[in-house]
């Protein structure tokens, strides 16, 4: 009898430690879930985008005047593989003109917010301040002058601009930048090309072409210098 007691009162003991601990997960993951609910959704914060020109000696090259933009949804500069959209990518990449690019982010849908920067020589930077909330992207493209339609840019999705906990980010993202080909103009050794922006007389010279954008690669036709041996583009940011 005593037996069967303390056998009973063993198991009240740890069905009670077994629901406190069940008690405790639960209000644990409560918790996280409204952490979550409360950071990720409602983060918002300012950025600076700092993008440097660290070309030079041999690499040396005016990087045109550009294009910057958030959106959450859709690829508005360019699909990797597709043809340019015609919506003014092309007279960025071939000759740094920005306005028809410029104007066609702004009416489109899915771009949150847009602006544009001024070419700059090498040890020149530009600045672009501007909030952003979860969910956003980040995306920018300017020209390499020295060759016939090559941009700088991120891919066509852009750079998530917060971590997954919700906290914007920080930080080098150089390495997320490639060199492009629009794939509008025939491409002449860089440097040299007599129809690129540094040399040719008038904008709009050079083979036009049709072939789909692309990373402009040195084992494809030419040799490029390495992206960071041309710009890099930091981020600082603030929750606001």
């Amino acid at each position: 009898m005593i037996l069967n007691i303390r056998r009973l009162v063993t198991r009240l003991k740890l069905r009670y430690v077994s629901n406190i601990i069940r008690l405790y997960v639960l209000i644990g993951f409560a918790v996280i879930m409204n952490s979550c609910k409360d950071v990720v959704p409602n983060s918002k914060a300012r950025f600076t985008v700092t993008i440097t020109n660290v070309s030079n000696g041999e690499f040396a090259t005016l990087l045109s005047n550009g294009v910057y933009y958030t959106h959450r949804e859709g690829f508005p500069l360019f699909f990797t593989g597709s043809f340019d959209y015609g919506q003014g990518l092309e007279n960025l990449a071939e000759d740094g003109e920005i306005d028809f690019l410029l104007e066609n982010l702004a009416s489109d849908a899915n771009v949150i917010e847009s602006g544009s920067f001024i070419d700059f020589f090498p040890s020149e930077d530009n600045v672009l301040v501007f909030e952003a909330s979860y969910g956003e992207f980040f995306n920018f493209a300017t020209m390499h002058t020295d060759t016939n339609d090559g941009f700088y840019s991120f891919d066509e999705e852009g750079l998530f601009l917060f971590e997954p906990d919700g906290k914007p980010k920080n930080g080098n993202f150089t390495f997320g930048v490639h060199l492009w080909d629009a794939g509008t103009e025939n491409n002449q050794p860089p440097y040299t090309g007599s129809f690129q922006p540094t040399r040719q007389s008038a904008p709009g010279e050079g083979d036009e072409t049709a072939e789909n954008v692309r990373l402009l690669l040195s084992d494809q036709q030419f040799t490029y210098p390495a992206t960071n041996e041309i710009i890099q583009v930091f981020i600082t940011s603030e929750m606001i």
